[in-house]
């Protein structure tokens, strides 16, 4: 006897990907600059010097949720704001006081699949 099992679990991609920012380097929904195990499924565009915005080729359903860290010196990385279809990325001043620079960065980002957050 065959029997349905139902999940109420709600679908979430989670995309890896690495920014090494100097060879962006102002590019418009570019692929330069982006590596990791999920580069193939964002495109990035430089808005600013040491600010990212990273759009998923395919959206989500709702708002997604993201994470950066820095890994190419002092600066600190942090996610201004996320749509469907995209994630701003913005690095702030060193902590030793040095000016912003392009930055290289590890970005996670957890697109929902399901608009329903119940």
């Amino acid at each position: 006897m065959k029997r349905k099992i139902e999940s109420h679990q709600r679908g979430m991609t989670i995309l890896n990907i690495f920014v090494t920012g100097a060879t962006v380097n102002g590019g418009t929904l570019t692929t330069l600059g982006i590596s990791g195990p999920d580069s193939e499924h964002v495109k990035i565009t430089e808005t600013g010097n040491g600010a990212y915005t990273i759009t998923l080729n395919e959206p989500g359903s709702r708002a997604c949720a993201a994470m950066a860290v820095g890994s190419s010196d002092n600066s600190v990385m942090y996610v201004s704001s996320t749509t469907a279809s995209t994630v701003l990325v913005q690095q702030d001043t060193s902590s030793t006081g040095g000016a912003l620079a392009d930055a290289n960065f590890w970005l996670t980002i957890f697109k929902y699949d399901s608009a329903d957050k119940t």
